[in-house]
């Protein structure tokens, strides 16, 4: 057994967490299900728009079954009309607000369309294609037009873009975004707007596209992603596979959010022939999604259905048999045992996991992880408290965030992860008729407004139009978020004008550190997997109420200290706004990033005590070095390519 216990073991890591991983797969394993999903694409490829809904228990294998389907049709591209693409797949993990489901979908559909193909993107083989179906000709001879006009006759081919945009109804903002990504010209920022992300307005200048100044961006998020589905055409199909529809859901009974979802899905479906619609969601579910979702949309949504049933006796052994294959040095130590094929596990284990209840790939993985374990080290090492559990997943995830998260994502992580603020203030989060993103209700009732435009031609009517709501008839306090890598330049002067003024009535201003937002992502993320049946300590699944009830008891614990900063900002009614020379010293930072003290007084014909001042009252933004000189470092994670507010 020495040698065993050196090897590592193949039954861990089994929770796929997207359809782009590539898992050991044991294809007779909801082979029915996988054979649906290709009759939906083989359908969309025929100008039938079709729709799957996927359903089983908690651990029953929906990702993976993407990821299958997702590997299947890297394998099978050259089957393709164009030898490379079969569809344009794209994933969307339903962690947001259901109020930010359609820009949600906007940024993972654009994100998707980004990725490159035989260098070419998604989104450029899509549009390929058009030009090949406009011309009457294939579409490996609109890839080939593409590739040509591109480098020889760029004229040439934006006459044919501006066809297929007549063709397709497009806005021009979205046409001269399109036309900057077919040629790959200011590419970050034209897949930024794409995405939906706000601008600065030298990028919208070089980009040649209007100001942002929809009121209802999710209708603009719709528009945006319904114009692109209708980008694809019989010789490439547009898949849409949704994971986690249970995370959009803000509590046990909340049928506002199924109800949101089946309208997008209908409205997708009606968006296009030649769409295809996966839903993945848990059998518990299924009856709540019904009577929450209007028929027309349900069955729009869900034209057809597949059971994952619980795993066979066989399916389990070939499972089982799939991970110890994987390590040939397993396989090394075992020839010879026919009355222990399964070596290090026993045969009667084996056959006792189908026994299990429900008998799902999940869950036989974590029960043969443990056994593997046992006969690696004659003991298994004991199970995590849940409170151990959770507490190292929140601080991995907050690790993680705290490299990814962007600007653009400040409004999602505080939208979602209001609800849970709420809870820690015994209080509730509620969606709020006057207009603002979220309403806290309990010890203290906060209107919580996100205005993280970066553009202060943008940003000022919206702060014009909430100065005239505040202070608000139901006296709750108005809080505006801003993320803090994104200053208001000094240029911007209405804007900075009405934010004084929505201060002096009252309204106060909240820039959420970074480590904040990461541990409120963090337990976001955590709270939509146990919703969804994909939190699991080992073989134990946990509730979302287990989740709730281990967050409470981190009150004084120091890993939820950024939260309950935050928190403490959003009660506080008495802290002093930020004054002139602040945010004249964040517009400086937000392009300098490093700068003395000294020079920065100079720039800002200030003394340079107060700069210093400035800077320790903020020592969340700033870190002061001392010198001489005094040096000034951002430390807020301002980016380089992100700019203020002008």
């Amino acid at each position: 057994m020495t040698e065993l216990a050196s090897l590592p073991n193949p039954f861990r890591d089994n929770v796929v967490q997207d359809a782009w991983q590539s898992p050991v797969d044991i294809s007779e394993i909801h082979a029915g299900a996988f054979d649906a999903c290709i009759a939906g694409i083989d359908s969309a490829a025929r100008g039938v728009p079709d729709s799957l809904l996927i359903y089983g228990a908690a651990g029953s294998g929906k990702t993976h079954l993407l990821a299958r389907l997702q590997r299947h049709l890297a394998e099978t591209a050259r089957s393709a009309p164009d030898n490379v693409l079969r569809c344009v797949f794209t994933f969307v993990r339903l962690q947001t607000s259901p109020q930010l489901l359609w820009q949600h979908v906007r940024r993972r559909l654009a994100s998707d369309l980004m990725r490159r193909e035989q260098g070419l993107t998604q989104l450029q083989r899509l549009i390929a294609h058009q030009l090949g179906i406009v011309a009457g000709r294939t579409a490996r001879a609109g890839i080939l037009e593409l590739r040509v006009l591109r480098s020889e006759d760029q004229e040439a081919l934006s006459r044919h873009v501006q066809t297929v945009a007549s063709k397709l109804g497009w806005t021009h903002n979205l046409c001269v975004v399109l036309e900057e990504l077919i040629f790959n010209r200011n590419v970050r920022d034209a897949s930024a707007w794409l995405m939906g992300d706000s601008l600065p307005e030298r990028a919208m200048d070089q980009l040649g596209v209007g100001m942002d100044l929809d009121d209802d961006r999710e209708e603009a998020a719709r528009h945006v992603v319904t114009a692109l589905c209708r980008l694809a055409g019989e010789t490439l199909p547009l898949v849409f596979c949704f994971d986690q529809v249970e995370s959009l859901q803000r509590s046990a009974n909340d049928e506002e959010a199924l109800f949101r979802f089946g309208r997008m899905a209908a409205d997708l479906y009606d968006s296009d022939a030649n769409v295809f619609l996966i839903t993945c969601l848990q059998s518990a579910l299924l009856d709540q999604a019904k009577g929450a979702i209007r028929e027309a949309d349900f069955n729009r949504m869900a034209r057809r259905s597949a059971l994952l049933e619980p795993l066979t006796a066989r399916q389990v052994e070939r499972l089982v048999h799939s991970r110890l294959d994987s390590l040939p040095e397993v396989v090394a130590l075992g020839p010879g045992m026919q009355d222990e094929p399964f070596f290090p596990l026993t045969r009667r284990f084996v056959h006792d996991l189908s026994l299990e209840s429900p008998c799902v790939p999940r869950r036989v993985l974590a029960l043969a992880a443990r056994a593997y374990e046992e006969a690696q080290h004659g003991r298994a090492a004991p199970l995590p408290t849940t409170a151990e559990f959770l507490g190292e997943e929140l601080q991995k995830r907050q690790k993680e965030n705290l490299s990814e998260l962007e600007p653009s994502h400040t409004e999602r992580v505080l939208v979602q992860g209001a609800p849970l603020l709420a809870h820690l203030l015994e209080g509730q989060a509620k969606s709020d008729a006057e207009g603002a993103d979220i309403l806290i209700t309990g010890e203290l009732d906060a209107a919580i407004t996100v205005r993280n435009e970066a553009d202060g031609r943008s940003l000022t009517p919206r702060l014009k139009k909430l100065l005239a709501q505040t202070p608000r008839k139901d006296g709750a306090k108005v809080v505006i978020v801003r993320d803090p890598r994104l200053p208001i330049a000094k240029t911007a002067v209405k804007a900075r004008q009405y934010l004084k003024e929505l201060e002096d009535r009252g309204a106060s201003v909240l820039e959420p550190t970074i480590e904040a937002l990461a541990a409120l992502d963090a337990l976001g993320s955590i709270l939509a997997d146990a919703k969804s049946g994909d939190l699991a300590n080992e073989h134990a699944q946990l509730e979302p109420g287990a989740v709730l009830s281990w967050l409470k008891s981190l009150r004084n614990d120091l890993v939820l200290e950024p939260v309950q900063e935050l928190i403490a900002e959003l009660l506080d009614e008495s802290g002093p706004p930020p004054d002139k020379l602040a945010q004249d010293l964040a517009d400086l930072m937000s392009h300098e990033h490093v700068v003395s003290a000294e020079i920065a007084a100079r720039v800002l014909g200030q003394p340079e005590q107060q700069i210093v001042e400035v800077a320790r009252r903020s020592s969340a933004r700033y870190l002061l070095l001392d010198g001489p000189p005094v040096l000034l470092l951002d430390v807020a994670g301002v980016s380089g390519d992100q700019e203020a507010a002008s």
